[in-house]
């Protein structure tokens, strides 16, 4: 085995330190770094490590100059973050007891090396006259950039404290169907801010990020107010939330729906039970008891506190229920089962939800745009088979394809009618108003407001598929979680690609992989699920 000394080399010729490092051969053994640096310690001699390092990765075997014994200036070394939000200085004397350096120089050198903004001064200086040599200092700061707050909402029409502040908050989890008068301010929605920008010691300009818009709009029967960030109400009803807007709708309370046709341009609450043999449509449906096996559908949301048995169920907004069985399920957004989902066909435009932790699925299909969560899958004794499945649909995609189609249309027709507008105001201007102008324009304005009504709610739709759409992505095209047990033969798609389970799991999620559907403990994508889940009420621009 080579001595330590035969593997580098230290000399001083005419009062230069040299240093040879041999070439590091494969399977040989190599000078060691540390080794190096003692040695130099015990010299006591000044150099810098990173030339030092440099000498050491080359190993070219000729003596090479380390440092100038004779130059009585100081080394410096300087090393900045990777963030680039801080640069630390090390000063190195040279052998002259009676060296100095000015602060000038200091400063020169690290402009040199791209320290052009956050310098302090004084923490220079204080290195210079306390003589912290050796020793990397922290002598710049960057500005970091604070990011913007999101648009906030106000729900000036709630009773209740608590909802001043709703930036992190899922609209759809807060309580609404609260009585309003026509006039009434139901919501003041705050602009988000842009932040402020920050800098690098390097002087490059880091941007802050904006806040995101909130989305909340006027919906049925409801509009701007005189300030334009407040939601009025058109007329007196109770107000419900949907598809990022604000509706004022008529209330209509009936005890039990047993048979025949019911619809309604409002929100029905049945305070009992809706039998079998029934058909009952309008915007928000609210049961107290349980529904038959009847055909359900509501534009906005349908609650059921009791159970859905052979029904067939459809809900533009979320629903919800304590169990299912026998039935059909459809929901454009949420869908919420407190307990068991057994033999029944459910699909959910966002996520499918078993609440109870000792809820089960038995015998059923279950769709979800991006997650489906439930605890267990044939956890009940004779449990059938089921079938979970997470991802956007073709027919989604179809929809949201027809309504971009329409958007451009409407965007065309309002480039013809402003411009017929703009002739008439022109004129106006003028004086010279020709005498259909008046006639022709109310019926155009009111023709543009409809169009724009129409755009603000295609604009809502596409927007809420691309949130899910984004959401899918960034979570590999969505995810089965499953916190409890699942029973051999359980079948689970996530983007069209199918798992079989070939026997028993507990506590895990299926998420998409090159290799087809990949297996982890549910815990970090229960986390990433939660996440989004509270930044659904916000887009960016």
């Amino acid at each position: 085995m080579a001595k330590k000394k035969e593997l580098y080399k230290l000399a001083v010729v005419d009062d230069r330190l040299l240093l040879r490092v041999p070439p590091q051969l494969v399977g040989a053994e190599v000078a060691n770094l540390d080794d190096i640096q003692r040695e130099l310690h015990v010299m006591d001699v000044p150099y810098l490590p990173e030339r030092l390092l440099e000498i050491y990765e080359r190993s070219t075997g000729n003596f090479e100059e380390l440092s100038d014994l004779t130059s009585g200036k100081f080394l410096m070394q300087v090393e900045i973050s990777d963030d680039e939000q801080s640069a630390f200085l090390n000063l190195i004397p040279p052998a002259a007891d009676d060296a100095a350096v000015t602060i000038e120089e200091v400063e020169h050198f690290l402009e040199q090396h791209d320290v052009v903004q956050g310098l302090n001064a004084t923490s220079v200086q204080k290195i210079i006259d306390e003589q912290n040599y050796y020793d990397f200092i922290c002598v710049a700061q960057g500005g970091r950039a604070r990011n913007g707050t999101n648009g906030t909402p106000e729900l000036t029409f709630m009773d209740r404290s608590g909802y001043d502040d709703l930036s992190g908050v899922d609209l759809r989890t807060v309580p609404m169907m609260q009585k309003v008068e026509a006039g009434q301010v139901l919501a003041r929605v705050y602009a988000p801010t842009d932040g402020d920008d920050g800098y690098s010691v390097k002087g490059r300009a880091i941007s802050a990020v904006p806040g995101r818009i909130c989305q909340l709009v006027p919906g049925q029967n409801a509009r701007y107010g005189t300030a334009r960030n407040e939601i009025v109400a058109d007329k007196d009803g109770v107000v419900c939330y949907h598809n990022g807007a604000l509706h004022v709708h008529d209330l209509k309370t009936v005890d039990n729906i047993h048979a025949g046709v019911v619809r309604f341009d409002g929100v029905l609450q049945v305070k009992g039970n809706i039998g079998d043999s029934c058909r009952v449509e309008a915007f928000r449906i609210e049961v107290s008891g349980s529904i038959g096996q009847s055909v359900v559908r509501a534009t906005s949301d349908v609650h059921v506190q009791q159970n859905v048995l052979k029904g067939t169920i459809q809900a533009g907004g979320s629903f919800s229920a304590n169990e299912l069985m026998e039935a059909t399920v459809t929901a454009g957004e949420h869908l919420f089962v407190l307990g068991n989902i057994t033999d029944t066909t459910v699909s959910g435009g966002e996520c499918v939800r078993i609440l109870n932790k000792d809820g089960d699925v038995s015998g059923s299909k279950i769709e979800g745009g991006y997650v489906v969560l439930v605890p267990s899958v044939g956890a009940q004794e004779g449990a059938k088979k089921s079938t979970l499945e997470v991802g956007i649909s073709l027919s989604e995609r179809k929809r949201i394809r027809e309504r971009e189609d329409e958007l451009k249309s409407l965007v065309a027709d309002f480039s013809k009618e402003r411009e017929e507008v703009d002739a008439i105001v022109r004129r106006w201007g003028k004086g010279k108003p020709t005498g259909n102008d008046e006639k022709d324009l109310a019926p155009l304005g009111e023709e543009i407001a409809q169009k724009v009504s129409k755009t603000h709610r295609y604009m809502r739709e596409i927007r809420g598929f691309k949130r899910i759409s984004d959401v899918s992505e960034q979570m590999d095209g969505g995810a089965v979680i499953l916190t409890g047990k699942a029973i051999a033969g359980t079948s689970i798609f996530v983007r069209r690609t199918r798992f079989n389970l070939v026997s028993d799991s507990e506590g895990m999620a299926y998420q998409f992989s090159q290799n087809g559907v990949q297996t982890r403990p549910y815990e970090p994508v229960l986390e990433l699920y939660q996440k989004y889940l509270r930044n659904m009420l916000f887009y960016k621009p």
